[in-house]
């Protein structure tokens, strides 16, 4: 059956990376009492542009119980990543979170780093492996890079 049952709101990810929740926008009509549900990695596929649930009914979404996430050491918003900055080991702005890449497994494998340009005129897309950034004090560092180095990195452009 092809009935929408909610939004995809965020994409939760443990702090090794892998994807273990959906954050979908449950219940509600004309988005009065709709609440957040965490519905597992593994229930939701991707399918011909369209993200399909497996083994829920609408009204059993309706009926799980609201989820707060906040993010924390251990659980990530994918929603929430972009957008932060980078830094490189002397604390340097280099860039920013631009998307973030999974596998078909949910394991997140590159950062999308936008680099170069300024106030946004210039700037391209560059993928970092994600092992190669941490994160610290609200942004990302990725050591042994300056801003004119990152820029130099092949142009990537990923599918929406």
């Amino acid at each position: 059956k092809d009935a929408k049952m909610g939004d995809i709101r965020n994409l939760i990810l443990n702090e090794k990376g892998q994807a273990t929740h959906y954050i979908v926008g449950a219940g509600g009509f004309l988005g009065m009492g709709e609440h957040d549900a965490a519905i597992p990695f593994d229930k939701v596929k991707y399918n011909n542009g369209d993200f399909v649930l497996y083994g829920y009914t609408k009204d059993q979404l309706k009926e799980l119980p609201e989820v707060d996430i906040t993010n924390t050491a251990a659980h990530w918003g994918a929603k929430d990543i972009m957008g932060k900055n980078v830094h490189n080991e002397q604390d340097e702005k280099i860039g920013d979170i631009r998307n973030l890449t999974l596998n078909d497994k949910g394991q997140a494998t590159h950062f999308i780093v936008g680099a170069g340009g300024f106030l946004g005129i210039g700037e391209h897309d560059v993928a970092i492996p994600f092992d190669r950034m941490t994160y610290r004090d609200d942004h990302f560092v990725l050591s042994g890079y300056t801003k004119d180095q990152l820029k130099e990195l092949p142009k990537v452009e990923v599918r929406k």
